[in-house]
């Protein structure tokens, strides 16, 4: 499964996903087969279709890069 793909499967999970305890999150994303996804090339629009399905704003979200 591609990043698009996997964005689109995102929907999948619940609204309050991200208000659900870490286990169960994983829990989700693994039954989604959606681990991996990183998120990488949203677009704007993208970006706030994935802050409207879970009724967040800009500022709810924290981004972080891991660097190797």
């Amino acid at each position: 499964m591609d990043e698009r793909e996997m964005f689109e499967k995102s929907f999948d999970r619940p609204k309050n996903f991200f208000c659900l305890p870490e286990n169960e999150q994983w829990e989700i994303d693994k039954r989604l087969g959606i681990l991996d996804w990183k998120g990488e090339g949203l677009s704007t629009d993208d970006f706030r279709r994935f802050l409207a399905h879970y009724d967040k704003t800009a500022d709810d979200v924290i981004l972080v890069k891991l660097e190797d």
